[in-house]
Parts: C-alpha cells; sequence; structure tokens
C-alpha cells in the first residue's frame, strides 16, 4: 500500500482567554495503487485514486491540552458526492 496525503490548514483565535480558536483544513489524498481489482464490464468508470476533504473545525487550549472537534466533508473524489462525512474529535497534548 502507498499513500500520499497532503494537507494545507489554517486557524483564527476567537479568544485569548481561554485560547477558543476555529480552523479549516484541506487534504488532499492520492492512493497510487489500487488496493482491489476493478471489474468495469458493468460499464461503470473506475474509482478515482484522488480524494479531496474540508473540515472547519473549532477547539479550545486549556494549558498543554487542546480538545477540538471538526467535521469532514469529502469534496471529490471516491466519497465526493455521496453525501458522506463525519465528526472528527481531537484532544492534543503539548510538552
Amino acid at each position: 500500500a502507498l499513500r500520499e496525503v497532503t494537507t494545507l490548514g489554517g486557524s483564527y483565535n476567537i479568544l485569548s482567554s481561554p485560547l477558543l480558536y476555529a480552523g479549516l483544513d484541506l487534504a488532499i489524498v492520492w492512493n497510487p495503487l489500487q488496493s482491489f481489482v476493478w471489474d468495469s464490464a458493468s460499464g461503470t468508470a473506475t474509482p478515482s485514486t484522488v480524494q479531496a476533504v474540508l473540515e472547519p473545525r473549532v477547539g479550545a487550549r486549556f494549558g498543554a491540552v487542546s480538545p477540538s472537534v471538526g467535521y469532514i466533508a469529502p469534496l471529490g473524489g471516491r466519497l465526493g458526492g455521496a453525501d458522506d462525512g463525519g465528526v472528527r474529535l481531537n484532544v492534543s497534548a503539548f510538552f
């Protein structure tokens, strides 16, 4: 398996004390090798090897701990147009 993920993101501090922020991430995922054999006898197109995902998020920072929540929204690729998405819960620790 081989996968390349490129992410571009930014955030804006809404409040400084306590630190609350909003952010937006864009990820491009490229899978150059298909992990399955695709039979196109049914006339459908081969699935794309590229996936684009947009994730708006909000979070806070409490000392060394930073929880955040984001919504993952596929823009294109295998999940594009399928109305699939999900919530990402994250907790980071800084030391």
